[in-house]
């Protein structure tokens, strides 16, 4: 099943108990997604975040002292990942023997230089991974309609009501903000944060 926006408004009104037209008028409904996006930058910087890379290319008269660095320029950037960033470049460039090579980027040729910034020493194509956020509730405020799809975990989309609940209660009612606040914090501790493992696919080389 894909949540869409409509049910997570649903979830969180029944949360409260609210008509959408009584949360409307008690200035509650318009900061939904801003409780949203505080969910959403909890997850991602502390337990699930969105697995993602960027392709960044480097040519040879980018490079000054022989090294290049460069932002990553991603908006959803958090931090920096921990897959396995490659570098592709040609060997033997111009000459009868050249090809094309993909290896890892260790440390001697990629280095990371601040919060979201690399510096590389060889030219070529890189791959660098990075944890970023599942969704921008403000960034799709004027086109969040009810029937928007968002492309985001269930278990974490089941945490948002019970936020909004905790926090639009927390301005008259401590008992039933401690209330969503405590089931917030229960369903973030079910939030399956395993990632993908290749260790169970070894291939083995030789006659064996």
């Amino acid at each position: 099943m894909a949540y869409t926006w409509g049910y997570i408004k649903r979830a969180a009104l029944a949360k409260l108990d609210l008509q959408e037209s009584e949360a409307n008028t008690m200035h509650l409904l318009n900061r939904f997604t801003v409780y949203a996006n505080e969910v959403i930058t909890q997850v991602c910087s502390a337990i699930k975040p969105k697995i993602s890379f960027v392709t960044i290319t480097c040519t040879d008269d980018q490079f000054v002292n022989d090294e290049y660095t460069t932002n990553l320029n991603a908006s959803d950037f958090i931090s920096f990942g921990g897959g396995i960033n490659t570098v592709t470049y040609k060997k033997f460039a111009g000459t009868p023997f050249e090809k094309t090579i993909t290896e890892t980027a260790h440390n001697d040729i990629l280095t990371f230089s601040g919060y979201n910034t690399i510096t590389v020493k060889i030219p070529g194509t890189y791959k660098i991974w990075y944890n970023a956020r599942w969704i921008d509730f403000s960034a799709l405020e004027d086109n969040l309609a009810d029937t928007t799809v968002l492309d985001v975990p269930n278990d974490i989309l089941d945490c948002i009501p019970s936020y909004i609940a905790a926090q639009c209660y927390g301005i008259d009612d401590e008992y039933k903000a401690a209330k969503y606040r405590n089931e917030f914090e229960i369903l973030l501790a079910r939030i399956d944060n395993r990632t993908a493992d290749n260790s169970g696919t070894f291939k083995i080389g030789g006659d064996w």
